[in-house]
């Protein structure tokens, strides 16, 4: 949150807000630059925040107190969050040719369609949403409770996690 913040506060200084073409073209190309920062940044916040959630079901669920395959599923979900933040990082690193125009439109070069990438970024997010929320399913419909409290376990790890 503190770095969207210093991003947006530095954006309006150089010009958010106003019409594109009153934007003297230094200020212009900070707000790209700056808008291609986000994109990093927004990567990044959202790995934290599997990440967290991950680092949660480990504390909570201790590895000794595990079967295997648990464990084994918990790693592999660190593991695709780790994975995705690099493809994501690298996607959006090379998707223009040269590498400046992605923070620069006025440079001749090309770029692949943001769209492309933002739909390449959000299915394997998605994906790994659903495996940090169905991962402790098992362990808590596992427990010597009743239905009613799991249920409600269940919608407390949800709505922490939502």
């Amino acid at each position: 949150m503190m770095a969207f913040t210093g991003i947006a506060l530095a954006l309006v200084h150089y010009g958010l807000g106003r019409h594109i073409w009153t934007l003297e073209q230094e200020n212009l190309l900070m707000v790209f630059k700056l808008f291609y920062i986000v994109y990093y940044v927004y990567d990044v916040s959202l790995f934290l925040t599997k990440t967290s959630a991950l680092l949660f079901l480990t504390r909570v669920f201790p590895r000794h107190a595990n079967p295997p395959w648990w464990n084994f599923a918990l790693w592999t979900t660190y593991g695709l969050n780790v994975a995705w933040l690099f493809g994501i990082c690298f996607g959006t690193a090379f998707m223009c040719k040269p590498l400046a125009k992605g923070w620069n439109p006025f440079l001749p070069g090309e770029c692949g369609t943001t769209s492309a990438l933002w739909i390449g970024s959000a299915i394997p997010s998605v994906v790994i949403d659903l495996f940090i929320l169905l991962l402790p399913l098992p362990k808590i419909w596992s427990l010597k409770i009743g239905t009613a409290r799991k249920t409600g376990v269940t919608l407390v790890f949800i709505l922490g996690y939502w």
